[in-house]
């Protein structure tokens, strides 16, 4: 039987009918899978959200490890030593910044930054009022986002 033969034994309204019904469940079926799609899409970025806030935990605690690198650089005079704990911070750093994070980059004598920088103190000086006099405690991002900011000293 040919494709005429078959159209003309169905009524023309049941013909339409059938093509609006298979249009619906076509649509419906499209608007299911954009529904899904998306809702892969979506889960996939919260997972990588809370895995990220995951690591904001440990490198929390981890950034108190450079601290005391910090304050053992500082304190140490045989130049050695100073060398070698340079070795294992900058290690250290290099780990850290293949998940996402960086110290913040902070110049003294220049203006603060309010997002990046935390004024913790106010004194005289002879440089320009509101500029940066001395880091006090290192900042860092993690993933582009402030975990904790550069605490400094700035001018009067």
């Amino acid at each position: 039987m040919d494709e005429e033969n078959i159209n003309n034994d169905i009524p023309t309204e049941d013909i339409e009918k059938l093509k609006r019904e298979r249009e619906e469940y076509l649509m419906g079926w499209q608007r299911a899978r954009a529904d899904y799609l998306n809702f892969q899409k979506e889960e996939k970025m919260r997972f990588e959200d809370f895995r990220k806030m995951g690591m904001r935990d440990i490198t929390t605690d981890l950034l108190v490890v450079l601290d005391s690198f910090d304050a053992a650089r500082r304190s140490l005079k045989d130049e050695g030593l100073v060398k070698e704990l340079g070795r294992i911070e900058d290690q250290m750093k290099g780990v850290l910044k293949r998940y996402g994070i960086e110290e913040i980059v902070t110049i003294v004598d220049t203006v603060p930054d309010l997002f990046l920088h935390e004024a913790i103190e106010v004194i005289d000086s002879d440089k320009p009022s509101g500029t940066i006099l001395e880091v006090m405690q290192k900042g860092y991002t993690l993933h582009g986002n402030v975990i904790r900011s550069t605490k400094v000293k700035v001018a009067k």
